[in-house]
């Protein structure tokens, strides 16, 4: 089993709360690092730019009433790098979220 961390989770905008519906609309990026193999440290040290990991975790979200979800590039214009010999990738979530609100748990 490979080990998965989320090294990070970025709400930078939640908003459209609908206590009717139970929904809100947010956006939702999250950095997932995994271990290299040196397979991938030689392919990433060859090419930046067209690295891509032998094994790519994916995300699931479970509360997502409509959601688009994709990988955003890092600065070597990759959305796959690789820092302190550990896989890196970041995932952007934007949609609409369901969530029973509850008195103290709304968004």
């Amino acid at each position: 089993m490979i080990p998965i961390t989320l090294r990070s989770i970025y709400v930078p905008f939640v908003g459209s709360v609908d206590t009717v519906a139970n929904t809100f609309e947010a956006r939702v990026d999250v950095d997932m690092e995994w271990p290299t193999s040196e397979a991938e440290l030689a392919r990433f040290a060859a090419s930046e730019d067209t690295y891509r990991p032998d094994f790519v975790p994916d995300l699931v979200v479970q509360n997502a009433a409509k959601l688009d979800m994709r990988r955003v590039a890092t600065a070597n214009l990759n959305v796959f790098t690789i820092k302190n010999e550990q896989n890196l990738v970041r995932v952007r979530c934007e949609g609409t979220f369901i969530e029973e609100y509850v008195r103290g748990s709304a968004p």
